[in-house]
């Protein structure tokens, strides 16, 4: 979802990151950042937390286990990252945890609920994007 923050950011909401490493993986994390991005990093970095007790995952309903870490649709999602230039680096954090995506709104509203299956499996953003003009057009 970074690559489309502006976007987010004019339908009037903010991305925030939730990792499950400690502060200095978020600070790595925020360096390799800073590194894609270039110059005028600091304007579009999203807000990134560190949850080592992994609540907020808990809280949400993600998954975490060796099962989902090691599937089958994770090498084919790792061979795809590979060939779009992605690299592995040291694992950071819960490496049984898996991510998702979410997007809430005032009042306890979920637009949009994404639970990974496996390590690699992300939403499609136009989606997440469609959620978020849904919400916004419903607010006018």
């Amino acid at each position: 979802m970074r690559g489309h923050l502006p976007e987010i950011r004019a339908l009037g909401a903010e991305l925030t990151l939730i990792g499950s490493g400690n502060p200095a993986h978020a600070q790595a994390f925020r360096d390799d950042l800073r590194a894609a991005a270039g110059e005028g990093a600091l304007e579009s970095e999203p807000l990134l937390l560190c949850d080592t007790k992994l609540e907020a995952f808990a809280a949400a309903g993600l998954r975490r286990s060796i099962g989902s870490t090691f599937a089958l649709s994770t090498l084919k999602s790792g061979w795809r990252a590979y060939k779009e230039g992605h690299r592995q680096s040291a694992v950071q954090g819960d490496p049984w945890q898996q991510g998702g995506v979410f997007a809430f709104a005032p009042g306890d509203a979920t637009l949009f609920a994404y639970v990974s299956r496996s390590a690699g499996d992300h939403p499609d953003p136009a989606r997440f994007l469609a959620a978020l003009r849904a919400h916004q057009a419903h607010q006018a």
